[in-house]
């Protein structure tokens, strides 16, 4: 018997492309327009086989969003997680290393899927993915609850200021569909959400193997009311961060159009990070402080009078400053922070520990510089979420609190008030390798 869906896409891409908008705005054949609830970027997060990629690849099939040599790969035996393992070395350990996007698209929403590997040597690869998501769907395995990387990921996106959390009991096939272990897993779930911050939280039974309550309900847990995964992926509100308090736009680079000279004809590259700019208003740019106003907004396409958050875009200013790659540009009543010493939540990623008095390169927004750790704080005990203030180091894979001092000043925002200015990453100078992810909480 063939599980080849009746639309399958014919083709033999890999990739699956977007959904245009005008495709999405069309009749749905039971008298009702189809309405686009914008794009959604998710990931799957959770411990190590509980089954993150045989999720994905049932959401795709069952919403026939696979191309028939996909479907074909299926049918030959190969397993639902490979659609979503694109590397080789993947392929032969069964687990997911890198983050695997795909994309896909229903009649009422585009998506965008983070499939985050579960080991907790790719950490960092999981914070990369939660980094930009609108939404985390957090696997859980009912035979086992909660783990300490269930712990880790749903603190990691609640830091990260991931709106929605979905937490899919998966495997239920394995735990004969028991509706009391899924109402016990539940119970623990709640408590960890109550020390996280999530504006919406769902919990869902599912089996990701054989399609329960993934994008159809199935007949094996009637005693489920609640909705499927897909209907609540593509009814979930996108929380948009727009604060007008604090506009921003960190500089990426410099074009000049003409070289003639004419300080006008340059413009200042990069993309807007919160509130709105317009032409005319007044602005300070730091850490030169010095002031001006914009002469012009131009997007790739055309000339514009202004710009929202999320919108790249070139600006020209009035006059001739001290600005470039590095600077961030903000309005003059509402402007950063230029700071030497800041606090902030620490995700360590490398084996060597980080202490009191090491230096590191950073990178943030565009700006490069060095900075000294002045103090380790605290680190977050993941097996009870209990904060520990007796320690004097964090180690691989700890998340903790710690303060720290810049060589030269740079303009700050707390992680709250600005998701691009209030962070940064932490580089060893002597390896190049990226160690750290650095939240902002308090500066001095």
């Amino acid at each position: 018997m063939s599980i080849l869906p009746s639309n399958t896409k014919n083709s033999e891409e890999e990739i699956i492309p977007m959904v245009a908008d005008e495709e999405i705005t069309t009749d749905a054949g039971q008298g009702g327009e189809l309405v686009d609830h914008g794009l959604l970027q998710f990931i799957t997060a959770g411990s190590v086989d509980d089954g993150k990629s045989t999720l994905i690849g049932r959401l795709l099939l069952d919403s026939k969003a696979l191309f028939l040599n996909q479907i074909k790969r299926l049918e030959n035996g190969e397993d639902l997680a490979h659609i979503t393992d694109g590397l080789r070395a993947e392929r032969e350990q069964g687990i997911t290393i890198d983050v695997a996007r795909r994309f896909f698209a229903t009649d009422k929403r585009r998506f965008i899927i983070a499939d985050c590997p579960g080991h907790v040597q790719y950490t960092k690869n999981m914070i990369t993915g939660a980094s930009t998501a609108d939404l985390a769907v957090l696997l859980i395995d009912a035979r086992f609850g909660i783990t300490e990387q269930t712990r880790r990921h749903s603190f990691i996106c609640s830091l990260l200021r991931v709106p929605s959390i979905v937490f899919c009991i998966n495997k239920m096939d394995l735990v004969d569909y028991s509706s009391d272990r899924f109402l016990e897993v539940t119970v623990a779930l709640n408590e960890l959400a109550s020390h996280l911050n999530f504006a919406n939280t769902h919990m869902i039974p599912i089996s990701a193997l054989e399609g329960d309550n993934v994008v159809d309900k199935g007949e094996n847990m009637p005693w489920y009311g609640g909705d499927t995964l897909l209907h609540i992926i593509e009814n979930e509100a996108i929380v948009y961060e727009n604060d007008t308090s604090c506009p921003r736009f960190p500089v990426q680079t410099t074009i000049k159009p003409n070289n003639d000279g004419d300080h006008k004809s340059r413009r200042y590259a990069g993309t807007i990070s919160g509130g709105a700019f317009c032409k005319g208003m007044e602005v300070i740019a730091l850490p030169s402080k010095q002031c001006t106003t914009i002469n012009s907004i131009h997007t790739f396409e055309n000339e514009i009078t202004s710009a929202n958050a999320g919108t790249a875009v070139s600006i020209s200013l009035s006059d001739a400053i001290d600005c470039g790659r590095g600077s961030t540009i903000s309005p003059q009543n509402k402007q950063p922070l230029l700071a030497t010493k800041a606090q902030g939540m620490v995700f360590w990623m490398t084996e060597d520990s980080m202490k009191k008095g090491k230096i590191f390169d950073f990178i943030h927004a565009g700006a490069q510089g060095k900075c000294i750790v002045s103090s380790v704080d605290e680190v977050i005990n993941l097996s009870n979420l209990n904060i520990d203030i007796e320690v004097d180091k964090l180690q691989l894979n700890d998340l903790g609190k710690a303060s720290f001092e810049f060589t030269n000043p740079i303009a700050l925002d707390t992680f709250e008030n600005n998701k691009t200015t209030g962070r940064l990453i932490l580089i060893d100078p002597a390896t190049n390798d990226t160690v750290a992810s650095l939240i902002i909480t308090n500066i001095e």
